[in-house]
């Protein structure tokens, strides 16, 4: 149930800046409508909804690193398979959490399924 942000130019982002926005309000406004572009392995979170991770082999597979944010897509994403790899294009956005005010998780929109790429 998330409104759509208006797109207002891309930004360079990684999983970690993402997360660290949520905790920033100024580095959310700055974020929130931008289109940026990640890539990961992919964890679905439903039929519309899922999220990156990548592995960083330093010592273990434990190294893995999560992207906390979740891909929302404005469509069935059944093509899109769990642990493959794909380049993910969309808008920023930055979603309340409704049970703890004042907290905020990074949102990906995806409006087209061209914006999901496998990296196969």
């Amino acid at each position: 149930a998330l409104d759509k942000v208006a797109e207002s130019g891309t930004a360079d982002t990684s999983f970690e800046e993402l997360a660290s926005a949520a905790y920033d309000p100024a580095r959310r406004a700055l974020l929130e409508g931008k289109r940026s572009t990640l890539s990961g392995k992919v964890q679905k979170l439903g039929d519309k909804q899922f999220t990156l991770f990548v592995l960083k082999m330093n010592c273990c597979a434990a190294d893995q690193v999560p992207l906390k944010a979740v891909i929302v897509a404005d469509f069935a994403i059944n093509a899109v398979k769990d642990f493959d790899e794909y380049r993910v294009n969309g808008v920023i956005q930055f979603a309340e959490d409704k049970k703890k005010p004042g907290t905020f998780t990074p949102v990906i929109r995806v409006a087209n399924p061209e914006e999901i790429v496998s990296m196969k």
